[in-house]
């Protein structure tokens, strides 16, 4: 049996979604909404907001949510618009899932503490430049 081409859908399941096959053959479990009796994927994805009037939906809703965690409007932005772009660029499979705002307000809350991760840590590397303290690099074998 030939390997199968990453991005291909290899089983539904009722309960858990599409088992799509990623990177490296990894499975990986995408929620999506059960076809009704004689319905297809096709149906469900004609029936699917367009990405345009998605964004264009959840965009404000989304820098709201992430203004009140990030306390930086500006930051919120940033951090919709890179949502969003995710979410376009894999629409064909968001477009299915059972919640696509959910996943997108996943990806934007999970982006915001990588931000947040990221500004502590230059913060912590910044206090001990200034300070004179050694860095992990500094110290001797």
């Amino acid at each position: 049996m030939p390997p199968k081409a990453v991005g291909t859908v290899s089983t539904y399941h009722p309960s858990v979604g599409l088992s799509v096959l990623g990177p490296g053959g990894v499975f990986t479990d995408m929620p999506v909404l059960p076809p009704a009796r004689g319905e297809t994927v096709a149906d469900l994805r004609a029936a699917a907001d367009s990405i345009e009037s998605f964004c264009r939906r959840l965009s404000p809703l989304l820098v709201g949510s992430l203004t009140l965690q990030c306390e930086n409007r500006l930051v919120a932005e940033e951090i919709a618009q890179e949502a969003l772009a995710r979410a376009w660029e894999r629409w064909d499979v968001v477009s299915l899932m059972s919640s696509p705002d959910g996943w997108t307000y996943r990806v934007a809350f999970n982006l915001a503490k990588s931000h947040y991760r990221r500004r502590q840590a230059e913060k912590r590397a910044m206090d001990r430049l200034e300070s004179g303290d050694p860095g992990p690099s500094d110290l001797d074998p």
